[in-house]
């Protein structure tokens, strides 16, 4: 997988060392909201632009996909706002930790969890995004059709208010028990 990722952006006459310095901050903050600003500063490249080139890349080779807010109004994705990025697959999750920081920490369950209902949504929806409203947030939304929050763990806590207080016909929390059913 790290040589046809990285084949692919030699193919692109890109640098290696780039992609390298990218991998691992989107690993760090797999499914939560930031701005490629942000995601800059957490990198030695210092710009957005070649962040985003990067991360546009990665999606061309079907490494990595982009989630969007939604709207909860209009259904219409907010492309300004922060996104939140993940991998395709657990592999290129465990390769982008140990590019980034030598080890592979321990803990990171609840992530691929969350990455790997991404990307079961991902290829039976075609448009879907994040709700974020002043009560929180919730993982995934399809306007006025279903809400869906990640949690793992056996026994679901911590749900956000934002998720107990939206109204809609289908809302699951999947986890240890009932992850991916539909």
């Amino acid at each position: 997988y790290q040589r046809w990722v990285f084949g692919y952006f030699s193919l692109m006459v890109k640098q290696e060392g780039f992609l390298k310095e990218i991998v691992f901050p989107v690993a760090d903050v797999m499914g939560t909201p930031i701005s490629l600003q942000k995601l800059a500063q957490r990198t030695q490249l210092g710009s957005h632009h070649t962040v985003l080139e990067y991360l546009q890349m990665l999606e061309d080779c079907y490494a990595l996909r982009t989630l969007y807010a939604m709207d909860p109004n209009t259904g219409a994705l907010r492309h300004k706002k922060e996104k939140k990025f993940y991998f395709t697959d657990p592999l290129l999750f465990w390769i982008a930790r140990e590019l980034g920081a030598g080890n592979l920490a321990e803990g990171q369950e609840p992530k691929i969890a969350e990455m790997v209902a991404h990307e079961f949504l991902a290829r039976t929806h075609k448009r879907f995004g994040y709700l974020s409203t002043a009560k929180g947030e919730i993982d995934f939304y399809l306007r006025n059709e279903w809400a869906i929050e990640v949690k793992w763990s056996p026994i679901t806590h911590n749900v956000s208010p934002a998720f107990k207080a939206l109204r809609i016909p289908d809302k699951k929390i999947w986890n240890q028990e009932n992850f991916l059913e539909c």
